[in-house]
């Protein structure tokens, strides 16, 4: 009982944290990799990072982080937690498999071939899956 009060006060306390939020967009580059760049709410790319599609969310994360320079206690002491969204809201964060399920890429992605599919077509924003061209 104790421990799940202590995991509460953690789970409360990072929420209240001051958060940089980033929209994230892939774009299939090769067999088995895409290119995902981070751009702010003016729609800027503040950066860009190639990931193979087996990568773990946490790792692309990381990734990202470490490509935009970001430092989570600044010289204040303030934390500033940095959170990654697609442009329909799902949080990277709250993902705990692989970068392809992520960003909705199937097998034939991750084998490199072909497809009619918007979402998984290399060389095309798989962002705006189901959308109307």
């Amino acid at each position: 009982m104790r421990q799940n009060f202590l995991e509460e006060i953690k789970l409360t306390a990072e929420r209240r944290k001051p958060r940089r939020v980033l929209t994230i967009r892939c774009v299939a580059q090769g067999p088995g990799e895409l290119q995902v760049s981070a751009c702010n709410l003016a729609g800027e790319e503040l950066a860009a990072v190639t990931v193979d599609l087996d990568r773990s969310c946490r790792s692309l994360h990381q990734e990202l982080a470490v490509a935009l320079g970001h430092e989570e206690l600044r010289a204040d002491g303030t934390e500033i937690m940095l959170s990654f969204t697609l442009p329909d809201g799902r949080l990277l964060a709250e993902s705990s498999g692989s970068v392809a399920a992520f960003f909705g890429m199937g097998v034939e992605a991750r084998a490199g071939l072909e497809h009619t599919d918007s979402t998984t077509t290399p060389g095309r924003d798989v962002n705006t899956a189901g959308s109307a061209d």
